[in-house]
């Protein structure tokens, strides 16, 4: 049978497997925390420039259409001035008789 001596030394022997499994799984849930967090900081990165791109490249897209309307808009006003005139004095009266019934 096993005597007290036994006893003690297999109760020392399960309480320090137990603080090495703990200690270990501790250090192991660290690591794959620090794991995570650095994954998670290059995938928000790779997000950021990623929308960054995109922004650029439609603020690009934006200035060219603009600019080309703008051109377009000025080039009608050039070839028809009468034309341009009358509407421009037509929205102005509308939005004189919008605003004054207000």
């Amino acid at each position: 049978m096993f005597t007290h001596a036994h006893k003690e030394e297999a109760k020392d022997d399960i309480v320090h497997k137990s603080r090495h499994a703990a200690n270990t799984i501790r250090n192991g849930t660290r690591r794959v925390k620090d794991d995570v967090s650095n994954d998670i900081g290059e995938s928000v990165d790779a997000v950021k420039e990623d929308l960054q791109d995109i922004a650029r490249t439609a603020g690009r897209h934006f200035r060219a259409m603009a600019n080309s309307t703008e051109e377009n808009m000025a080039a009608k006003i050039r070839d028809n001035p009468l034309q341009s005139n009358l509407i421009a004095l037509a929205v102005g009266v509308a939005l004189g008789v919008f605003l004054i019934r207000r």
